[in-house]
């Protein structure tokens, strides 16, 4: 992976490059690339508010499940009463999220509070290409 060019290459098990994946307008529709799952499969990009999951094939990058943090957080804060006092908007502007994904596209964000250490928020995803 080549983050400044914005560039993957896909190889074989045999080590032979098979694939060069420029994925720059992917960068332009879904925004940065944040994260990338332990083996190299899945991948987030983000744009706010929007998160877009992304797996790899030999054939390029493929959008596998996209969804709004906005709304997620939304939906969070109305299932504990501890979050909310939460400014979703003010939590999206101030870049305070990392993301974590696996190749089950499970997603893990962990979100950055004032008064808390920190807010967890898990999501789980059928693997469907929509």
């Amino acid at each position: 992976m080549n983050l400044s060019e914005q560039k993957l290459y896909v190889y074989s098990q045999n080590g032979l490059l098979s694939n060069r994946v420029e994925y720059s307008d992917l960068v332009d529709k879904y925004g940065e690339m944040l994260a990338t799952s332990n083996s190299g499969q899945s991948f987030i990009f983000y744009q706010k508010p929007e998160v877009t999951i992304f797996k790899l094939s030999i054939f390029g990058l493929h959008p596998v499940q996209k969804f709004s943090l906005k709304t997620e957080i939304e939906e969070l804060k109305s299932q504990k009463p501890a979050t909310e006092a939460i400014d979703v908007d003010d939590l999206l502007r101030n870049d305070d999220v990392s993301f974590q994904v696996n190749d089950e596209f499970d997603v893990c964000l962990l979100i950055k509070l004032e008064n808390e250490p920190r807010l967890l928020l898990f999501r789980k995803f059928n693997t469907g290409m929509f």
